[in-house]
């Protein structure tokens, strides 16, 4: 409904790039990286996982990863997703 509506528009500031300083690199595992952000709108500081999508695996692992994300959003104690997007660069999703 409604409220859905509202959800979206104010979530879909998040999903462009560009509303992001890429500032440096905090670590990188088996499918990506994650690096420290800065939030432009906000001024906020936020981190960006990479996510390298070269072969069918990756693919899986995006999902999976997702699926837990989603699962352990509703724990205080656990990072959250804010918002998990794709850009045009072949090769990488941004969260």
């Amino acid at each position: 409904g409604k409220e859905n509506v509202r959800e979206d528009a104010k979530t879909s500031q998040y999903l462009d790039i560009k509303n992001y300083s890429l500032i440096k690199e905090l670590g990188e595992g088996n499918f990506g990286k994650v690096v420290l952000a800065s939030y432009k709108i906000k001024n906020q500081l936020t981190a960006i996982k990479i996510i390298e999508k070269q072969r069918e695996e990756d693919f899986k692992y995006v999902r999976r990863e997702a699926s837990v994300l989603q699962i352990s959003s509703r724990c205080p104690f656990l990072c959250r997703a804010m918002a998990t997007f794709q850009t045009k660069v072949q090769g990488s999703e941004l969260c």
